[in-house]
């Protein structure tokens, strides 16, 4: 469910004569959104290029992706073997 079909709920449960706490904790949605109108976002431009770049970059391997955002190679590798190894 996304935060604005929760916000929807929450607002036709206060219609219902429901608390607004009591809609959104059923709705399991914070009530310090409840408050804030929703903000529209138009990133449909941001999307086509990120997954331009994600299809530039997944074909190679994580290895290229990792020498090209700056991590050293196996990053993070150790910290979880260690944590599931011991």
């Amino acid at each position: 469910m996304t935060a604005a079909q929760r916000w929807r709920a929450v607002d036709h449960l206060k219609d219902r004569r429901v608390s607004e706490r009591r809609a959104c904790r059923l709705t399991d949605f914070s009530r310090s959104a409840a408050w804030y109108p929703l903000k529209g976002r138009d990133d449909v431009e941001l999307r086509a290029r990120l997954k331009v770049l994600a299809d530039s970059i997944m074909p190679v391997g994580i290895g290229i992706a990792r020498s090209v955002s700056g991590a050293p190679h196996g990053a993070g590798a150790n910290s979880s073997r260690r944590r599931y190894c011991r």
